[in-house]
């Protein structure tokens, strides 16, 4: 692979990644639990700041500063780790997107032609950036299932995306560091 290709290969994941974090963090279905109560179906999704029960059709959202209630109990305590495991994710997660869209930033400027511009920046602090990118999103979410009280809960689709989203960020720059070179040949 080419190194133009290369830029192209890692703009693109980088970009991948920066989206799926961005939609992931935003996104409300962190934790999700589905029960039946009264015959009817009650869910509860939890994202990094807030509480949603759907119960009979209608929707409400709570914050989990709301929820949080140091005396309520062991429920109350659990959505007080749930906005620590929350607050410590988003946190990271906004660290590995700063990173990401530094690393954008810097693979486009040598494709516009201003390779000139990236030379000025010492490797060693593009480097650690690139490898930061996805390792700093990867680490809000392990940090957050590690904090986050999910006993009775799934793990839900928003977790998984930006797990991906930090998995595809370190996947861009282990592309683009360590390159390999395929070679066809007909018999």
């Amino acid at each position: 692979m080419d190194e133009k290709t290369s830029d192209y290969v890692t703009v693109g994941m980088m970009g991948c990644s920066f989206v799926l974090a961005l939609l992931g963090m935003f996104t409300s279905a962190w934790l999700v639990l589905d029960m039946q109560m009264w015959d009817e179906d009650i869910q509860y999704t939890i994202s990094l700041s807030s509480v949603n029960v759907i119960f009979d059709g209608e929707e409400e959202s709570m914050s989990l500063s709301e929820v949080c209630l140091p005396d309520g109990g062991d429920l109350g305590m659990d959505f007080c780790s749930m906005q620590t495991a929350g607050t410590t994710a988003k946190v990271f997660i906004w660290i590995g997107l700063i990173l990401c869209l530094y690393m954008i930033v810097i693979s486009i400027l040598p494709i516009a032609g201003k390779g000139d511009l990236v030379n000025r920046i010492p490797a060693v602090l593009t480097m650690i950036a690139s490898w930061a990118a996805g390792g700093m999103i990867l680490a809000g979410v392990i940090l957050w299932y590690l904090i986050a009280p999910t006993a009775g809960f799934d793990v839900g689709f928003s977790a998984y995306m930006t797990l991906f989203a930090g998995l595809l960020g370190l996947g861009s720059t282990f592309m683009n560091k360590f390159r390999l070179e395929v070679k066809i040949s007909r018999r």
